[in-house]
């Protein structure tokens, strides 16, 4: 009886001592858990869990810049088509004073008064297009990748009319990457003045080299010459542009007059880059007296056409007197003509997922100042140039209704985005609580068992601890 009696107790002080001796980790984790909410305290919990939250929590915060990004950039778009909206009807205005001064019966004065109203107009336009800022930037302010140099719709602000000008050594005109017929007719009026074209890397692409006349006349006798004096970035040239004639259509091995030829018959052509270039030649080295500075009635005419620019071109008239030419060109369909090729707008981030390249979008700009819309020169001080100006007027309206347009495009685009963002975050979040957060009615459950054994196992050691003494006061009754 007492060898029974001493086994159970051994045996259920041996079942309660190895209960309370279990670590109190898993206590302490769950009380951690409950606290927290979480179920991955630390890596060791759950590691490759661990390694995914992580991930998505980048791309729960990512989501975040990105929406703030995305609403600036809405900002920034409706505030740009505000300003071309008041620039619609400051041309709108424009159009009507154009119209009363092409009327024949007004005098010089009228219409001298309606010539201010008008260029208070066009100076209007400027300043929405400066003024319509967000942030510091706005889209309808012009991109001058031309430096100094005027765009070819500046230069010659009326198609087919000639324009007097002085040849040297910088550029007439910035030709920009998708303008399409482009012809350029000059009449050297006795000197001898040379076409050139380059691009803005210093190919020199049609023309005559610096042996010609026309460049020494200007001090330039060489290459090494020619790209200090004449590759400038402020010019329209990119920087580190140097001269290269390895493509060089030259004008010395022949000659045409674009007088008696059409376009397609000009004798010199060639390829670069997706373009057809054609040429009518150089005069002074035909006329009878070679490269001497000068040339005749039948020899002072030349002409140069591009079937349609793939990148932005620059283009000069070398030599030392004075010249009248003439420019007829087609615009690029979208109207973007004014902005150099790969200039790029406001980029905003779309997308941005942990572990993958950022994906963009880039806000085109969308140059609305009056020199970008081509009124450049235009004026409705006489009836003639009212009527001219009426036309550009009209030109100028499309285009700005263009640019709405697009505006409008890009404005729905980033408030699709926005919310594809916001669902996109939901599922993020939740995916992500499905890994880290934790099970509170599963933790209770565990913590109130863990405490029911724990009090179990006491209880049954307190036991153990009597069934001793019971033993004893049965043999020793008198003790």
């Amino acid at each position: 009886m007492m060898m029974a009696s001493l086994f159970a107790t051994m045996s259920v002080a041996q079942a309660g001592m190895s209960r309370l001796s279990q670590p109190d980790g898993m206590a302490a984790r769950a009380v951690a858990r409950l606290s927290s909410g979480l179920r991955v305290q630390q890596a060791a919990d759950d590691p490759a869990g661990l390694a995914i939250s992580e991930r998505m929590s980048a791309t729960i915060r990512a989501h975040g810049v990105i929406g703030r990004g995305l609403n600036d950039a809405i900002g920034q778009v409706q505030q740009a088509d505000l300003g071309l909206e008041r620039i619609s009807e400051t041309l709108q205005r424009a159009r009507e004073l154009a119209l009363e001064s092409g009327n024949g019966t007004l005098g010089d004065a009228d219409r001298a008064n309606l010539q201010q109203e008008y260029q208070a107009l066009l100076a209007q336009v400027d300043a929405i297009a400066d003024g319509a800022r967000l942030f510091g930037t706005s889209l309808l302010q012009s991109q001058r990748a031309s430096g100094h140099t005027p765009y070819l719709s500046e230069a010659f602000s009326a198609l087919d009319q000639g324009v007097a000008m002085s040849s040297g050594i910088r550029p007439i005109a910035y030709i920009p990457a998708g303008m399409r017929n482009v012809r350029l007719e000059i009449d050297a009026l006795g000197a001898d003045d040379d076409i050139q074209v380059f691009t803005t890397q210093g190919q020199q692409l049609l023309g005559t080299g610096p042996g010609d006349s026309g460049w020494r006349a200007n001090g330039i006798e060489d290459a090494q010459t020619l790209t200090r004096a004449v590759m400038q970035p402020d010019l329209g040239f990119a920087d580190g542009a140097t001269y290269d004639d390895s493509v060089l259509l030259d004008g010395r091995t022949g000659f045409a007059d674009p007088l008696l030829v059409t376009s397609n018959a000009l004798p010199l052509v060639s390829q670069f880059a997706g373009m057809t270039l054609s040429y009518s030649g150089d005069g002074d080295q035909h006329d009878g007296g070679v490269n001497d500075g000068r040339v005749n009635d039948s020899y002072r005419y030349e002409a140069m056409t591009i079937d349609e620019t793939t990148q932005p071109l620059l283009v000069m008239v070398v030599g030392s007197g004075s010249f009248i030419a003439q420019a007829s060109w087609i615009e690029a369909e979208d109207g973007s003509t004014l902005v150099s090729s790969g200039a790029r707008g406001s980029e905003v981030v779309l997308q941005a997922d942990s572990g993958s390249a950022p994906t963009m979008l880039s806000l085109d700009h969308l140059p609305s100042d009056s020199a970008a819309l081509g009124l450049t020169g235009s004026g409705i001080g006489t009836q003639d140039g009212a009527q001219a100006s009426l036309a550009l007027i009209d030109r100028a309206i499309d285009r700005v209704g263009g640019h709405r347009g697009r505006l409008g495009a890009s404005a729905s685009r980033l408030e699709r985005t926005l919310e594809q963002l916001g669902d996109a975050d939901e599922a993020a979040r939740s995916a992500r609580s499905r890994i880290v957060d934790a099970d509170i009615a599963a933790e209770l459950s565990d913590r109130m068992r863990h405490q029911v054994q724990t009090e179990a196992a006491r209880t049954l050691l307190g036991q153990a601890q009597l069934m001793p003494r019971m033993v004893l006061g049965l043999l020793l009754p008198d003790r």
